[in-house]
């Protein structure tokens, strides 16, 4: 099923859906920007990783040469050659560089699940403005053909007043309904072009009417009751903006984790100075004594 794939739209079983999810989750640029940002945390991994090496490899060469030529023509030359290389590596005792990893894999795996929550996102988004847009369209033809019923209906109710079989507050009756349903149709002429407008834009393209649209004009999208088959609990589990934001936290505890390990290292620190100052003033403190017993 569709719903297993998650391509959720394909159970409407209309191409023209189809086609306008698959360009939107392609060329929108918040898609866009979403993608680059999981290189972004990519980037940032491998740097993060990086630490766990030697963080100095530096190699060093050089290659001099001298020459001298005497009065009468002899030339003497010398060469020094010389290479060495440096290298660098603070090790990772307190784990502040592997806390340092898993805060930016936690990072990395967070931009994925944005990603995912805009890839939804804008799925959800083409499927309701294109569902919008058959609706109105729908409501456009019916509209239409009611403004004709009524207006054959008035013509009628006239004929009828002018013999003396209806009364004046017929007409007046069938002229206002007949009005009010031409009333409707401007608005939902407009409504029908700001839902173009808004479904251009988000694919990502000028705003105006879309030609995939006329091939299936007036057809409502609609799926089989059957389709939801997850418990909403699992719904909620599969979510990509609750698993970014699972994936945000994560960064905040490692950092948090972080910070109690410096502060553990800082009061080691100190303690291990009070114990040298301790210690230096035992011992000028039996200096002392000893230089007054011998004068």
């Amino acid at each position: 099923m569709a719903s297993s794939s998650g391509a959720w739209w394909a159970s409407f079983n209309d191409p023209v859906l189809d086609q306008l999810v698959s360009e939107a989750q392609r060329l929108n640029p918040g898609v866009r920007t979403a993608g680059m940002r999981i290189l972004e945390a990519r980037a940032q991994l491998g740097i993060a990783g990086s630490a766990l090496y030697p963080q100095l490899q530096q190699v060093t060469g050089q290659l001099l040469r001298t020459g001298r030529r005497d009065s009468d023509g002899n030339s003497t030359s010398f060469s020094t050659a010389s290479a060495g290389f440096d290298l660098a590596w603070e090790p990772d005792f307190w784990g502040k560089f592997k806390r340092g990893v898993e805060s930016a894999d936690a990072a990395y795996f967070a931009s994925i699940a944005q990603y995912d929550d805009i890839q939804v996102l804008m799925a959800a988004q083409v499927a309701s403005l294109y569902g919008s847009i058959r609706t109105i369209e729908s409501r456009l033809r019916i509209a239409h053909e009611n403004a004709a019923i009524q207006q054959r209906s008035l013509e009628i109710t006239e004929l009828l007043f002018r013999s003396g079989h209806e009364s004046e507050l017929d007409v007046q009756q069938a002229r206002s309904l007949y009005l009010s349903t031409l009333a409707t149709i401007p608005e939902l002429r407009s409504n029908l072009r700001q839902s173009h407008n808004a479904l251009s834009i988000l694919l990502a393209r000028p705003p105006g009417e879309l030609p995939e649209l006329s091939a299936g004009r007036e057809r409502i999208p609609e799926a089989a009751l059957d389709i939801i088959v997850d418990l909403p609990a699992d719904l909620l589990r599969r979510r990509p903006d609750v698993r970014a934001v699972e994936e945000h936290e994560l960064p905040v505890v490692v950092r948090e984790r972080q910070v109690q390990q410096h502060h553990v290292v800082v009061a080691h620190e100190r303690v291990h100075l009070v114990d040298d100052a301790r210690h230096l003033v035992v011992v000028a403190v039996a200096d002392h004594a000893a230089l007054r017993r011998s004068g």
